[in-house]
């Protein structure tokens, strides 16, 4: 975010490396140390992110890119750019394109007279409870998303005390998808606050109750096909393409590492 009445062009927006390891989960990045606040980074923005915030009216966000600020490459520590990388080279170099939807799971707490923070309702699994306590927040948050250009398709309780779930639509533009989903968690957060609670996306916030999932659903299809899916075939024993069985091994050989975004 920027308050400069200027060009952000002309004035670019700089961030130090060692910055990085102090971002919030959404902006996590891979590993990489020694990062330095010697080395600065140059935010390159993409203005076809840019939103207007409705619940902070008179701020804008944009996504950007990090750069070196010397030669401007892109800098390995951008998730952003490791994002177009992969979907450049699975187009390119695998012939793959790739459909993907989300699924946002959070808890509301609220401060009860004593102080201590604790679900807002006791309720399970696809109970109406909070459905309907929070049918506030609930028609709030689609309306903000909504105005966003987040395409929500549906919205429903979960497993877990005061836990909900924000259903994106499936896109196959895959970067933007990822934008929604950062925006997406922005505004549960402040809907949330503005309405007396707090937005939780812990992956565990008691060993008594589910936690909160960051599920991604995703099929592949051949680059340029207008086929919508590659993965089966059923000439083949499992009805499972080539492509389909290289595309599950290779998400079991790096499961450990998946692990940790969900």
């Amino acid at each position: 975010r920027t308050n400069q009445a200027s060009s952000p062009l002309s004035n670019p927006v700089s961030i130090a490396e060692i910055c990085f390891a102090g971002l919030p989960t959404s902006a996590d990045v891979p590993a990489a140390p020694n990062l330095s606040s010697r080395n600065v980074l140059t935010l390159q923005p993409d203005f076809s992110s840019l939103r207007i915030l409705p619940y902070a009216s008179k701020t804008a966000m944009v996504m950007c890119t990090a750069h070196n600020q010397q030669t401007q490459e892109l800098s390995p520590l951008c998730s952003r750019g490791l994002l177009q990388r992969v979907l450049h080279s699975a187009k390119e170099d695998l012939g793959i394109e790739f459909s993907v939807g989300a699924e946002l799971e959070f808890m509301l707490y609220r401060e009860n007279k004593d102080g201590i923070m604790q679900p807002v309702d006791m309720s399970t699994f696809g109970n109406a409870t909070t459905l309907n306590e929070q049918e506030d927040f609930i028609s709030t948050l689609y309306d903000q998303l909504e105005r966003q250009d987040i395409p929500v398709e549906l919205i429903h309780s979960e497993s877990a005390p005061g836990q909900l779930e924000v259903v994106l639509n499936y896109s196959d533009d895959i970067l933007q998808l990822a934008d929604d989903i950062v925006y997406a968690r922005e505004t549960i957060t402040n809907i949330a606050n503005q309405h007396g609670m707090k937005a939780l996306f812990l992956p565990k916030t008691s060993m008594m109750a589910a936690g909160n999932g960051s599920h991604l659903h995703f099929s592949f299809r051949d680059a340029g096909s207008q086929h919508r899916n590659s993965f089966s075939d059923p000439s083949q024993p499992t009805g499972i393409s080539r492509k389909g069985e290289a595309f599950i091994e290779g998400l079991l050989d790096h499961l450990p590492s998946l692990l940790s975004l969900s």
